[in-house]
């Protein structure tokens, strides 16, 4: 699916392709900035956002202020994917891999549009509620790469957005 919105490239990943965005600290862990957490759920219901519904959320957010990058390491294994706070070391959160999706990266293509846009090299994957336990709603989670572009992977184009 393509949908022109301008001057960027979304592109779908499987949680496994993330470790071509970053240079390995170690095997399947990469330093990234999370900038933003939020619920999911899209204007209609039953429906999430899409990746360039929650580039725009988070665009908004970097406009009023509300967002504060922290660096965090994230961690695939096997069966789930755990975000770890550089600073203190300790777990933030952890997710089930099997309730990962969307896993998408966004990058602005043309600089001379987006300039040095603070939401340049996106991954962005929405974790799905879960269907035993049903704690919370789907939530999106944003992070920015900050060692290398997103656009070196080999993820095939899914929506521009910019």
């Amino acid at each position: 699916m393509a949908v022109d919105s301008g001057a960027g490239v979304v592109r779908s990943c499987s949680p496994a392709a993330v470790g071509q965005h970053q240079p390995m600290i170690a095997p399947n862990v990469y330093e990234l900035d999370h900038l933003a957490t939020f619920t999911a759920t899209g204007s209609v219901p039953g429906r999430l956002l899409t990746a360039p519904e929650g580039v725009q959320r988070v665009r908004d957010m970097a406009l009023s202020g509300s967002v504060w990058p922290l660096r965090v390491h994230v961690m695939i294994g096997e069966r789930e994917l755990v975000v770890i706070d550089v600073q203190s070391g300790e777990e933030m959160e952890h997710f089930p891999l099997s309730l990962v999706s969307e896993l998408t990266c966004a990058t602005a293509v043309d600089r001379r549009v987006s300039g040095c846009d603070v939401l340049d090299n996106l991954i962005l994957f929405t974790v799905l509620e879960d269907p035993v336990k049903k704690a919370s709603p789907p939530e999106m989670h944003v992070f920015q790469c900050v060692n290398r572009l997103v656009s070196v992977t080999p993820c095939r184009p899914c929506v521009n957005v910019f």
